[in-house]
């Protein structure tokens, strides 16, 4: 879902502010995941209408992840200076691999020395909640990064865009790549079976 919704929402609402949206869905899912009788019902309880509850706070985190899978490597061939460009979103498989390695880590010392049952009662729920660590870090960061010159240029917003490529690659080089931009700015629309099954499939 959140894949399939990953190119209208940065059309629509810029790169920056799609991944700010897909950190909150990271930070309620997490929280929610972790307790999801908070709002509705009493704590311990196991009905079903709580693990309903619990798999739509998981659903809100999974839109997030599609989003974010999506956003992060647009928003870094947006960004990125070209000679670095490949080498960045190389990183970010990185880390995304290097995340769930570190999450093994995290679930194994939140539950070293500590009885089957406080896990099965509590322990499961620490897992969930550090989750919004990273969320919410992630969020507070993006607030230190600009806007992709492209959405910005694309929005009519040339000054900001200059001063961001300016800030990146100096600016004589900015105003070249601004133009290029904006020359490349016409989006090519294809059907769904343009290029034939073979390459839907692959």
């Amino acid at each position: 879902i959140g894949s399939a919704i990953s190119g209208i929402f940065a059309t629509k609402f810029g790169r920056k502010n799609s991944l700010l949206i897909a950190a909150i869905l990271f930070f309620v899912s997490a929280l929610g995941a972790a307790y999801p009788e908070v709002f509705f019902f009493t704590k311990g309880d196991g009905s079903v209408p709580v693990l309903i509850a619990f798999n739509i706070y998981r659903i809100i985190g999974g839109i997030g992840v599609g989003l974010a899978s999506a956003i992060c490597p647009m928003y870094i061939a947006e960004i990125a200076p070209a000679e670095i460009r490949g080498k960045l979103v190389s990183w970010n498989q990185f880390a995304i691999i290097f995340g769930m390695l570190i999450v093994y880590f995290v679930n194994y010392f939140i539950t070293k020395g500590q009885p089957a049952e406080w896990i099965d009662a509590t322990g499961w729920r620490y897992m969930f909640a550090s989750n919004a660590v990273p969320a919410a870090l992630f969020g507070f960061l993006l607030f230190l990064v600009p806007e992709t010159p492209r959405f910005l240029a694309l929005a009519g917003q040339q000054e900001k865009a200059l001063l961001v490529l300016s800030k990146i690659n100096g600016s004589l080089k900015a105003k070249e790549i601004l133009q290029e931009i904006k020359d490349s700015a016409h989006e090519k629309v294809e059907k769904v079976l343009a290029y034939g099954w073979k390459v839907l499939v692959i």
